[in-house]
């Protein structure tokens, strides 16, 4: 499970990157928005991404039965800063952290259940987590 999740998140940065280097965080977030909502693999997809007050959230519909959302809840609790250094170690997503820290803004993964949207957690990271990762 938490494989699947590490390789929809990397889908992901390359969906809200493109032009990462050259553009404002506002940019980035408008063009990912427009390409919503984006088939991944295995039933998976990018639903939506939005520019909140506080954070950078995207949304990321999970084929997973809504039984095991628990269990995945726990152990992508368990292993957060291991996900935020895998994500980082994209060179576009990078960017991406970078000026959304820079922003003020932290990182919010919600995680639907594509079955039952009602199941969903939330993986947040700050912006001083995110500026913290990327020293």
């Amino acid at each position: 499970m938490i494989k699947r999740l590490i390789m929809a998140l990397a889908v992901v940065a390359g969906a809200l990157c493109a032009c990462a280097q050259e553009s404002t965080l506002e940019e980035i977030v408008a063009e990912a928005a427009k390409e919503c909502p984006v088939a991944l693999d295995q039933g998976n997809s990018l639903d939506a991404v939005k520019l909140m007050d506080d954070a950078v959230e995207i949304h990321l519909v999970m084929a997973l039965p809504a039984a095991q959302f628990p269990m995945l809840e726990q152990s992508v609790g368990m292993l957060r800063p291991t996900m935020l250094k895998m994500l980082l170690a994209d060179g576009n997503m990078k960017q991406v952290a970078s000026k959304t820290a820079g922003s003020g803004r932290g990182m919010r993964i919600l995680l639907i259940c594509r079955d039952d949207r009602a199941t969903s957690f939330a993986i947040a990271y700050s912006a001083a987590e995110l500026s913290d990762a990327l020293k």
